[in-house]
């Protein structure tokens, strides 16, 4: 994607019907796990599984999902959460890029809005977690300024899997 079209990308709210294009990206049930922990039992997801999951934590609270578009076509999404009742610690979540994207530098500009997201939220400091058997969203994320400030491992469907909890100042 050339420079040019890389500025006029923006992030916008996330709504129902980009749940299939999402969801279309996932290729097989270690890709899911890696983008979503645990979060749903069977892959693929149950057409409505995201969209019901993602309404009832807005409805929650404290939770906030997007989409990274051209204003056609949805090539990125994240979500942003408050982890804790500190409010000026957003974590990012659900990174996932159009698989035809990857590579070009697309995933740094999708955290790039997202940080850009979570300052104009108050936030002070951005958290992730991320799987130790994912190294091209490890260095994606290194990349992007955020440091390993330990370990997180998940238990996904009774397997235990290694991952980096990581930090970066905004």
């Amino acid at each position: 994607m050339e420079t040019a079209d890389r500025q006029k990308l923006y992030i916008r709210e996330f709504r129902p019907e980009d749940e299939a294009v999402i969801l279309s990206w996932i290729g097989n049930d270690d890709e899911q796990r890696m983008w979503s922990a645990d979060r749903y039992s069977t892959f693929p997801p149950m057409p409505g599984d995201m969209s019901a999951l993602y309404r009832e934590s807005v409805e929650a609270g404290g939770f906030f999902p997007y989409c990274l578009t051209d204003g056609e076509r949805v090539l990125g999404h994240f979500i942003l959460r408050y982890p804790t009742e500190d409010t000026s610690l957003l974590r990012v979540g659900f990174v996932i890029i159009d698989p035809s994207l990857r590579g070009q530098g697309i995933g740094k500009l999708l955290i790039e809005k997202a940080k850009e997201e979570a300052a104009g939220m108050g936030a002070k400091k951005l958290s992730l977690g991320v799987f130790t058997d994912n190294p091209a969203a490890y260095h994606c994320y290194l990349s992007c300024g955020f440091a390993v400030t330990g370990e997180e491992d998940y238990t996904v469907l009774g397997t235990l899997y290694p991952g980096y909890a990581m930090e970066m100042e905004i």
